[in-house]
């Protein structure tokens, strides 16, 4: 009885190791995703400044390429009204000329 009590206690004492020795595994693995999971958020965290950054930079470019588009506009807008302005003076000046060229052949009739 003596030797069945013995090996018992031995296959106890054996398991009681390889399950102090799984646990500290076990440990070790969580320790291991803690970090992993630490690292993840992190990193989840900063790519999400970035696009966060990248967007009110987007933002930033596409207020600024609207305002020049909208300076250009109005400036080519205020050339085509001045070719508009002096044209039509350039037509009434040509008129003008015209209807003294008609008056004087008329006068030669």
């Amino acid at each position: 009885m003596s030797q069945f009590n013995s090996n018992e206690v031995e296959y106890l004492r054996t398991e009681n190791e390889r399950l102090e020795h799984n646990i500290l595994s076990l440990q070790s693995e969580l320790e291991l995703e803690k970090t992993r999971t630490t690292q993840l958020r992190d990193a989840y965290h900063n790519c999400y400044k970035q696009m966060e950054e990248l967007r009110n930079l987007n933002h930033e470019i596409e207020t600024a390429n609207k305002n020049s588009l909208k300076q250009e506009n109005e400036s080519w807008q205020t050339i085509v009204d001045e070719l508009q302005t002096t044209f039509q003076e350039e037509i009434v000046r040509k008129h003008n000329e015209v209807k003294k060229l008609y008056d004087l052949l008329a006068g030669w009739v």
